[in-house]
């Protein structure tokens, strides 16, 4: 799986924002290159369902997670916009079931399908066929088109193999 982040100054040393401000990852959320990946968001079980995310284990370190990010995105008055696809909008629902979360949320995208991520967020077809729609690139792709496309300042992207057959090695 493919999980990335971006900011509008695209900074290469970590996570920042749109006026090259840092911004400071809260505790469970790593900051790797230029983007965020989220413990907990994916197909390895962490997303679920918004009602899941609030049940234990995993998914209340999911819930951690959001409400830390919450917590530093209201105190540097930042929006974040998520472009999902094997994850269909669970990481908008999970945001967006926090009380407040207007404040920081500022939209989501759901690209399930190579003709939805071109469409929605801008993503070249042939980077798709070049790398495949599981891929770094085309998860860049998507945090890029979700920064263009929304009035956030930090994006965050995720694609890969859904459902409980689905991956390999090499596509997680």
């Amino acid at each position: 799986m493919a999980r990335l982040g971006m900011n509008r100054s695209d900074t290469p040393a970590g996570l920042g924002a749109h006026d090259g401000a840092p911004v400071t990852a809260p505790a469970g959320v790593g900051v790797a290159g230029v983007g965020v990946e989220a413990a907990g968001a994916g197909a390895e079980g962490g997303a679920g369902t918004p009602a899941a995310a609030r049940a234990g284990g995993a998914a209340s370190d999911l819930t951690a997670t959001i409400d830390a990010l919450a917590e530093v995105l209201r105190a540097q008055r930042r929006r974040v916009a998520s472009a999902e696809s094997c994850t269909g909008g669970l990481i908008a629902a999970a945001c967006t079931e926090l009380a407040g979360s207007s404040d920081w949320f500022e939209r989501g995208f759901v690209s399930y399908s190579n003709a939805a991520k071109a469409e929605l967020l801008g993503v070249d077809a042939a980077l798709i066929a070049a790398h495949g729609a599981v891929s770094e690139p085309v998860a860049r792709a998507m945090a890029a088109g979700a920064l263009v496309r929304s009035h956030a300042d930090l994006s965050v992207a995720v694609t890969g193999i859904a459902g409980p057959g689905g991956g390999s090695a090499a596509k997680p």
